[in-house]
């Protein structure tokens, strides 16, 4: 792959910001505001994606896989498939079935209620690179190190080893099946293209394409059309259209000033879009009247190497989703207009959130794949402005101290950690791989300098990975999201486990529903109820003192997170149409409020095509704050709104990933785009290339 050294770009990024802020100009009051950018959260870059009527899966470089639920105007990440490190390489869809491949030489297939792997075989052939099912969802085709196409039936409880089709010289790097004939397309590391029957294994065509240099080309991507037209992106920036009945080069054109990593078309096969290492997204045309393909226009979205694109053809308007990375989805639409089109970039932030905070202790910790970082936030005795209104008495010192990094944990399992969380007065902290949970105790000296202490009970062997966990308020229990779908609720003072919730699982209530993976859990803030939700938009509040379950009805739209008010048993629901639902744990009813101003927000909100992410209740009597990526919102609960009202957005915080309410303080964590970009390997520059 061509690419060259590009000097980074330097980016001074403000470690913490601490600003007398008001959230609303209209408040009287000022709140504080800690404006915090020193935690360097990084999603692992794109390699694949796949799409299915269910799920968008998108595959990542750490191993991780990624399930979107493209259902409605916005795009949820609802649940996260954990990997192994550096051993993914393509995902697959076969109908509702998830399979994926790497360079281990293993293929995988993964049951979407436990997240873990339901099957696994070898590839026969070692590192696959390639993989793809047949139209009739039947048969996958796997390209591997040693050169051989190989095929495997899908049958009812994994993989059937089929064959092995004629070798070629080189690893398969690529390969597609034919809309309506046995035949797979395959590209190789040689520069040739070949047509291999799947039935008989020979090659029915061999196409080669340029070389330059003397340099073998490389086929990167492969794509065939509806009517049997291969088309090839290679390492020389060239896309090429072959006749597939007769193998001949059709076309080629020199579309990109480097390697073409991926390429998607329209089910009509009139439309290609192309993208690769020089970041531009190209989108060639069949002309009729011609009969050829012409390039229509080309847009750089991107600031790093694409490795992924999908052609969307189920929307209100036709996208290209592209990946790669720069981490994030971007989707851009309409195809119809390419010069015109908009470009919307999909949260980057994984749910569950990586993110956790210990408010007496004013601690913040992040989970990365293999460690924890641990961060104490300043004080807002370093504001001058206090002192202006005399809350501070003359002459005293105002400190210079801000965050501070406290500590790291490294952590290494058999996965990547999976969830996470810390106790509310920072001397607990518990992380979880897919199949073993470990806690630490931190004692603390004199000058808050934290040491850590692994804590091994037989109750955390006992217990399975979780997906998710939470302490409760007072720390003295912990709830554990079971991979098994089961909640466990453990006494840590006392280290055994107290009961354990079977709600979302198969079998509750004489079978009248299947296990579904659970998505959302938090504790009132009194200790008195936990509350969760899982994948099927069933929202279950169990009771602590009676250990009794209430299942709540069920929204039309999916949740997308749980608050809580720190003062009452009230529980705040988000959807994926930006509803918003107060319930009163007390009686499992809607408060006041939300009867009346649930199904009427305005129309201009619960259209937007951004998720939120969270709301805080407390910054101010009767107020939420309402945020998702780019931006917040204050609602005042003494006011009924309607769907015509206009709402005041303020996007003056961007690339948020948290927020909540410590004391009297609202901490908003950031991870600004350009301070993210600059962490990232240097993007292909043709200048400095010389191209």
């Amino acid at each position: 792959m061509v690419k060259t050294n590009q000097k980074k770009r330097s980016f001074d990024s403000p470690k913490e910001k601490i600003v007398e802020q008001p959230i609303e100009k209209r408040q009287k009051e000022a709140t504080v505001v800690h404006r915090c950018r020193f935690i360097h959260y990084l999603s692992a870059p794109i390699v694949s994606m796949s799409l299915s009527n269910e799920y968008l899966a998108v595959g990542r470089q750490n191993g991780t896989i990624q399930l979107w639920n493209p259902r409605g105007n916005i795009w949820f990440h609802e649940k996260t498939i954990p990997g192994v490190k550096n051993d993914l390489e393509v995902v697959c869809w076969a109908g509702n079935r998830l399979f994926s491949a790497g360079l281990g030489g293993i293929i995988t297939e993964y049951n979407l209620t436990t997240l873990l792997p339901s099957f696994t075989t070898s590839s026969f052939g070692g590192a696959v690179w390639s993989m793809q099912v047949n139209p009739s969802q039947q048969v996958l085709a796997v390209g591997c190190e040693d050169g051989v196409v190989r095929l495997f039936r899908i049958v009812e409880n994994g993989l059937e080893y089929l064959s092995a089709l004629e070798r070629q010289s080189s690893r398969v790097v690529s390969l597609a099946w034919h809309p309506h004939k046995p035949i797979i397309v395959c590209g190789s590391t040689e520069g040739f293209v070949r047509a291999i029957h799947a039935d008989t294994g020979r090659t029915v065509h061999r196409m080669m394409a340029r070389k330059e240099k003397g340099q073998d080309t490389i086929i990167w991507s492969v794509l065939v059309l509806k009517d049997g037209t291969i088309v090839t992106g290679d390492s020389l920036g060239t896309v090429s259209f072959w006749h597939g009945k007769k193998g001949v080069l059709i076309k080629s054109i020199i579309c990109h000033d480097a390697d073409v990593l991926c390429l998607a078309g329209n089910s009509d096969g009139t439309v290609v879009f192309s993208s690769g290492v020089d970041r531009r997204v190209t989108k060639l045309v069949y002309v009729e009247e011609t009969n050829s393909w012409v390039i229509n226009g080309h847009k750089r979205y991107q600031n790093n190497d694409v490795r992924s694109l999908l052609y969307l053809e189920d929307r209100k308007w036709d996208a290209v989703l592209s990946g790669g990375v720069e981490t994030g989805l971007i989707m851009s639409f309409p195809t119809a207009e390419f010069d015109k089109m908009y470009q919307r970039r999909l949260g980057f932030i994984p749910n569950p959130s990586p993110i956790s905070v210990a408010k007496d202790r004013r601690m913040v910790m992040c989970m990365n794949d293999e460690s924890l970082q641990v961060f104490k936030i300043g004080t807002k005795q370093i504001l001058a402005f206090e002192a202006k209104q005399g809350r501070l008495e003359n002459g005293q010192k105002i400190s210079n101290q801000r965050h501070r990094h406290l500590l790291t944990i490294n952590v290494k399992g058999e996965t990547n950690n999976v969830s996470s969380d810390v106790s509310r007065n920072g001397e607990l902290i518990v992380v979880s791989d897919a199949y073993k949970i470990k806690l630490f105790r931190i004692i603390y000296d004199i000058a808050e300098k934290p040491t850590v202490q692994a804590i091994h009970e037989q109750i955390l062997d006992e217990l399975p990975g979780a997906l998710m966990m939470k302490f409760s308020p007072d720390g003295s229990k912990l709830a554990v999201v079971g991979t098994d779908s089961v909640i466990y609720l453990v006494d840590v003072e006392l280290f055994t486990l107290i009961t354990k919730f079977t709600t979302h699982k198969s079998g509750y209530e004489s079978n009248k529903w299947n296990s579904a993976t659970i998505t959302n859990v938090i504790f009132s803030s009194d200790g008195k109820y936990l509350v969760s939700g899982d994948s099927s938009r069933r929202i279950v509040s169990h009771s602590l003192n009676t250990f009794k379950v209430q299942v709540l009805p069920k929204f039309t739209h999916m949740h997308t997170s749980f608050s809580v008010d720190p003062k009452e048993s009230v529980l705040c629901v988000t959807t994926t149409v930006n509803e918003i639902y107060l319930i009163d744990l007390t009686t499992n009813t809607l408060t006041d409020w939300s009867r009346q101003c649930s199904h009427q927000l305005p129309s201009y909100f619960t259209s937007r095509t951004e998720t939120i992410l969270g709301v805080v209740f407390g910054i101010k009597p009767n107020v939420l704050l309402v945020y998702g990526n780019s931006y917040t919102h204050v609602i005042d609960l003494n006011e009924i709104v309607g769907q015509n009202d206009v709402w005041k957005i303020d996007h003056r915080y961007q690339s948020l990933i948290y927020c909540d309410k410590i004391e009297d303080e609202l901490v908003v964590i950031e991870r600004p785009y350009l301070q993210m970009l600059s962490e990232l390997p240097d993007a292909f520059n043709s200048r400095l290339s010389g191209i």
